[in-house]
């Protein structure tokens, strides 16, 4: 990994090694984390978070093998690293083995650090940026939802100048898709499930180490 700082005069930047150990999976496998001075990187077998002085993993081992191992080795170079602002979270989209486009995408909590899988629909380039929406105005005839049921607000705007929404190309559907706009994908219902992994056996954890789990409740903040 390499930095360019400008120095003006006849050369305008210069370029120094960073990192020598590891260096960036694809050329778009980076992106800067919201409001902070660090940058997400994929590289070749891991997830790292650097400030330009240090660089740390943000994935654990079983994370790095789920990668590795559904990470597709002809069209591995369509990956990319893109930021979700509207949930504070960086996603690393990748294809999975026998896609040409990014199926899967890692998604990294910016500020409790958790971890996740999204599916994409052939996803070949997501960005962020701000939504226009246009279309003509909803009259009280013509709204056809319950008043209890109805959440939209009078005189709701469509268009918010300071919201960054991420919006996803799908070559393969020619479709052009607003994420997380509403609680379906196409217009269909999403399937999601809650799972709970890694649950140590015998008084032990994966790494060996004795663990004892005492699990009273779980409460789960979700929406849909």
């Amino acid at each position: 990994i390499w930095g360019m700082q400008h120095i003006g005069g006849q050369f305008i930047f210069r370029f120094f090694p960073m990192f020598g150990q590891t260096g960036i999976l694809t050329s778009r496998c980076v992106a800067a984390l919201s409001n902070s001075e660090q940058h997400l990187v994929m590289t070749g077998d891991d997830l790292v978070v650097h400030n330009g002085q240090e660089m740390e993993s943000v994935i654990t081992k079983r994370w790095r093998r789920f990668i590795n191992d559904n990470l597709d080795p002809t069209n591995f170079a369509n990956s990319y690293v893109v930021g979700n602002p509207l949930a504070d979270e960086m996603w690393f989209c990748f294809p999975e083995i026998g896609a040409t486009f990014p199926t899967l995408a890692v998604v990294l909590g910016v500020k409790d650090g958790a971890i996740g899988v999204r599916e994409l629909s052939d996803a070949a380039f997501l960005a962020q940026g701000v939504v226009s929406v246009t279309g003509a105005a909803e009259t009280w005839d013509s709204d056809s939802d319950s008043w209890d049921s109805d959440t939209t607000r009078w005189n709701e705007r469509g268009f918010f100048p300071q919201a960054l929404t991420l919006l996803q190309t799908d070559p393969t559907n020619t479709k052009l898709f607003q994420l997380d706009k509403s609680d379906q994908f196409d217009g269909s219902d999403m399937t999601s499930f809650i799972e709970r992994q890694g649950i140590a056996l015998a008084g032990v954890d994966r790494e060996g180490n004795p663990k004892v789990d005492v699990t009273i409740r779980k409460l789960q903040d979700v929406f849909g």
